[in-house]
């Protein structure tokens, strides 16, 4: 059985005359050229899954899938209200949606204090600032898979309290705002790599973490959401499965597939700057040399030729996609 997903910012997909960050909203024509060049590459690009983020309407994702004559083949798993945007996933319908969960608070029981003298501090974090979407899919082969998709804290500065320091220099309080976001990413980041150790953990699903994690790769928060993965490179390694609770990036997949593929990675163009922020991150299931695999990649794009146009209805994200073969099992 083959398989695919996507992960896709849709940068602020929102109805009409709905004001976004109490700063502005589309007008119906911008509205009807942000869903159709939507739709545009919904069609393009079709998957078994797509994991959608800044959806701030239900009624706008519906909108996009009508428009792309897409409505009968897949269904929506959405929770916007137009108040504030969240992520959203499609599934094709001969999945089954098991469970469809949003997760805001983290654990009660965590706490991010430390005693040692040296490293003294204490964090005081206790929620995500956008929910993370835990969707469980059972396939027509009957087999079950996890999905997260997150968008983690942006990489906009947090203002810090108003204090003298902050305005001492040029860009204290630019340099300052950037470490907070940057703790409050790195958190979120942590609890959802211990959200993925509890599935793996309790459950035979394969998992995919996928969405715009607002760092590169390699860097800090997609090493934490890696975790120590088992790069397995013999043929018959069995080591790992069940005790590998590690993740293997899009591109780690990539390193193993039969033809590697030399596409620059980009998924982001902000401030004249091409990043790649958006991530799909796959437990042992997906890697073609582990033992017991139930899918092996075939192909990945990152469909970016849009980036840097500077058009309103345009997402600043590009979609990522990847493909997968049957496995050995």
């Amino acid at each position: 059985m083959t398989f695919s997903i996507s992960t896709f910012n849709l940068c602020n997909l929102q109805r009409p005359g709905h004001q976004m960050f109490g700063e502005f909203a589309w007008t119906p024509a911008q509205y009807q050229r942000k869903v159709g060049w939507t739709a545009e590459q919904l069609k393009q690009h079709p998957v078994t899954v797509m994991a959608f983020q800044e959806v701030w309407s239900e009624g706008a994702l519906q909108d996009v899938f009508d428009t792309a004559a897409l409505q009968d083949s897949y269904q929506l798993v959405c929770h916007a209200s137009s108040e504030d945007m969240n992520v959203a996933c499609a599934v094709q319908r001969d999945w089954e949606i098991l469970s469809a969960e949003w997760i805001t608070a983290f654990p009660p029981e965590l706490n991010w204090r430390s005693d040692d003298t040296r490293y003294e501090m204490d964090v005081k974090i206790d929620h995500f600032s956008r929910p993370v979407l835990k969707l469980r899919l059972r396939g027509p082969d009957a087999r079950t898979l996890t999905l997260f998709n997150a968008h983690l804290k942006s990489r906009r500065p947090i203002s810090p309290n108003n204090d003298s320091y902050y305005g001492a220099g040029p860009d204290h309080w630019l340099d300052i705002g950037k470490a907070l976001s940057g703790v409050r990413r790195l958190a979120e980041a942590t609890v959802l790599r211990l959200l993925v150790n509890h599935q793996l953990s309790q459950s035979t699903d394969a998992v995919i973490v996928a969405g715009d994690f607002n760092d590169r790769n390699p860097g800090g928060v997609v090493d934490v959401l890696k975790g120590d993965a088992r790069f397995r490179r013999g043929t018959n390694n069995r080591s790992g499965r069940r005790a590998d609770w590690g993740l293997y990036h899009l591109l780690d997949l990539d390193r193993h597939a039969p033809e590697y593929n030399q596409e620059k990675y980009i998924t982001f163009c902000g401030d004249d700057e091409l990043l790649a922020l958006d991530h799909l991150l796959f437990s042992w299931h997906f890697h073609a040399r582990a033992a017991g695999s139930r899918w092996h990649l075939q192909e990945w794009n990152s469909s970016n030729q849009h980036l840097g146009s500077n058009k309103p209805y345009v997402s600043d994200h590009a979609m990522v996609r990847a493909c997968f073969g049957k496995g050995s099992v």
